[in-house]
């Protein structure tokens, strides 16, 4: 059996798109769990429900937060239930995605596998000092890594045939074997977009099995605007929920020193930016900042337990 948990959030063109997808799925899911933070004017139509031949539970959130609105689904999923998938409401997957993956399962020690995700709108023209950004652990030749620093390290290319790759994390957007994670939660103090939530749960979830990345099976992320934070509230996310990666981190001590150099590294990296274009990467510093000083404080400890 295949549960489906989609937490959505003002994206009902795209959500629709993605229940047509999983509907045409050669080896379809058993339920779709759908929870629901929209505005009501932003709240898919329930009428798409009835032209969906998989059973679709709706449930609706008064928080805006994906890591919340998780595990809310978790609720509601099914004890007999085999393989659980997380899926964001702006994907879209190949046919024999599940079908695919199921048949990968095959190995008992395996506990979570992803397809490779794939963002049509990346700028290939993006300045990349990759040197300069590993020396500083915001990148790594190794696919599938988490940096010292706490930067996840995504597997790149796709391949023709089924290439399954040992991975250190999961994208948002992957498959469980259910009876390895059915008692881990998402940390319910991450709100809005919950930047790191997919890592943190899979340092956690490969304490009982193996991830695997197949980067034959492409997952389409459109990364739509609708819905997503402000650089200001991405950016001091991306400061305090990273500390708590780096706290799963095997050596703890010098991950904690890494952080800090990695940081370092990403201020360089925005004033940068910073100088050459003031008004519009202004807020990214902000964020940076917020973030930064709420660490320093010691707000982030007090508020965000693990």
């Amino acid at each position: 059996m295949i549960s489906v948990i989609i937490p959505t959030l003002n994206r009902p063109t795209l959500l629709k798109d993605l229940l047509l997808n999983l509907e045409n799925q050669v080896k379809k899911p058993n339920q779709i769990i759908l929870v629901d933070a929209s505005e009501p004017k932003h709240q898919i139509n329930q009428k798409l429900f009835s032209t969906i031949s998989i059973p679709i539970i709706y449930v609706k959130s008064d928080i805006k937060s994906a890591a919340i609105q998780r595990n809310i689904g978790l609720t509601f999923v099914p004890k007999d239930c085999e393989y659980l998938a997380f899926l964001d409401d702006d994907i879209s997957i190949n046919r024999d995605y599940f079908q695919i993956i199921v048949k990968h399962f095959n190995d008992e020690k395996i506990a979570g596998i992803s397809g490779l995700a794939i963002n049509p709108n990346t700028n290939s023209k993006i300045l990349r000092l990759t040197l300069l950004k590993r020396l500083f652990f915001l990148d790594s030749k190794h696919e599938g890594t988490i940096t010292p620093g706490g930067i996840n390290i995504p597997f790149k290319t796709i391949s023709i045939n089924s290439d399954l790759r040992k991975s250190e994390w999961l994208i948002g957007c992957s498959v469980w074997r259910y009876n390895k994670i059915n008692n881990i939660k998402f940390n319910d103090k991450f709100l809005g977009q919950s930047l790191f939530e997919d890592v943190i749960f899979s340092l956690r979830a490969a304490k009982f099995g193996k991830l695997y990345v197949d980067c034959s099976l492409k997952l389409t992320h459109f990364e739509s605007n609708l819905s997503r934070p402000n650089f200001s509230d991405f950016y001091q996310m991306w400061v305090f929920n990273r500390y708590f990666v780096i706290r799963l981190l095997k050596n703890k001590k010098f991950s904690r020193l890494a952080f800090h150099w990695t940081n370092f590294g990403k201020l360089i990296q925005l004033i940068f930016i910073w100088i050459l274009n003031p008004k519009k990467n202004s807020l990214k510093l902000t964020g940076f900042f917020r973030g930064y000083l709420k660490l320093i404080r010691g707000d982030f400890l007090k508020n965000y337990e693990n």
